[in-house]
């Protein structure tokens, strides 16, 4: 009897512990807590700060080129952007207000990094050129801003998905053009080509592969817009179209705030990708620059561009 009681108080005693020790490894994560959009709104002053510094590429003849920039995020849903440069610093660049899907998945990816310590020793040492960026939140609890995390977050999809989210309510602003913005007309005088957009959806981008298709758009300063297709080592005809001025406006500014800001700088070409582009765009006052050229990321930030340059030939 004696030893029958034993291996009882044993076998409790291993389940008492299991799942005490369940309950602590449980306990590890902290929830996040989900108050009333309305409440976490009635909250003052910034939410969140994402600072960006370019690494790389850089045009180290340009005294005053953009160095950088950053997102300030304000409890109340508003979003601003700042552009900084390298002998001039800062300048008002924009704002806009967060969607609501948008604002609590971005409460819940800081408040998550600041109680859970989310991103404490992470680190991405594999990459040289884009963009390196600083998380800074001002949880309601602290006087003062916590930096959670510095560095780049290309192999992140949380931080990189936040900075897109960000900088998605930027891409088509036309703050990065000079002042005052130039009319569709003033642009339209100027000659030659504004922006070459190629894909190809292929393995191999290689013309006259079996199974190669490319697609070329070319759209020129007057507005004209022509579009080129090869299929294996068949070269299709060239067909045209002009775009409407409002669609001429989006492509410019895109164009022109990526070549201003950098705006791509933080994408990377995907290594298991099948979706080759590139995107150049020429400034009458500047050799050609290249917004991105690779393998498309998983998150394919180009369609909205890409979409509009087909509907005109659909």
């Amino acid at each position: 009897m004696g030893k029958i009681n034993s291996r009882i108080i044993s076998l409790v005693m291993v389940l008492v512990i299991t799942g005490s020790l369940c309950f602590v490894l449980a306990g590890c994560r902290k929830p996040v807590p989900r108050p009333a959009i309305e409440d976490l709104q009635s909250r003052e002053g910034l939410m969140l700060v994402i600072n960006g510094t370019i690494e790389g590429p850089i045009n180290y003849d340009d005294d005053d080129r953009v160095s950088g920039f950053k997102y300030s995020v304000y409890w109340n849903g508003t979003i601003e952007r700042t552009r900084i440069r390298l002998t001039s610093g800062e300048s008002d660049a924009g704002s806009a207000v967060l969607s609501s899907s948008d604002y609590m998945s971005l409460y819940s990816f800081c408040e998550d990094a600041y109680i859970n310590d989310t991103y404490d020793g992470y680190q991405e040492n594999d990459i040289m050129d884009g963009t390196t960026y600083g998380f800074t939140y001002y949880p309601a609890d602290r006087d003062s801003g916590v930096h959670f995390y510095g560095g780049y977050c290309v192999h992140n999809g949380a931080l990189s998905g936040a900075v897109s989210m960000v900088s998605s309510y930027f891409k088509y602003s036309v703050w990065a053009t000079p002042t005052p913005v130039p009319s569709a007309s003033d642009l339209q005088g100027r000659s030659g080509h504004m922006l070459c957009v190629s894909t190809s959806d292929t393995v191999d981008i290689r013309p006259g592969k079996d199974g190669y298709c490319s697609v070329s758009y070319y759209i020129r300063w007057d507005g004209e817009i022509s579009r080129y297709i090869t299929l294996g080592d068949e070269n299709g005809e060239t067909e045209y179209a002009t775009l409407s001025e409002d669609d001429y406006m989006k492509i410019y500014s895109f164009a022109q705030d990526a070549y201003e800001n950098n705006t791509y700088a933080y994408l990377t070409t995907d290594k298991d990708g099948t979706v080759w582009c590139n995107f150049s765009y020429l400034p009458p006052e500047d050799e050609e620059f290249t917004i991105f050229s690779g393998y498309l990321p998983a998150d394919n930030v180009f369609c909205p561009i890409t979409d509009l340059l087909e509907s005109y030939f659909e």
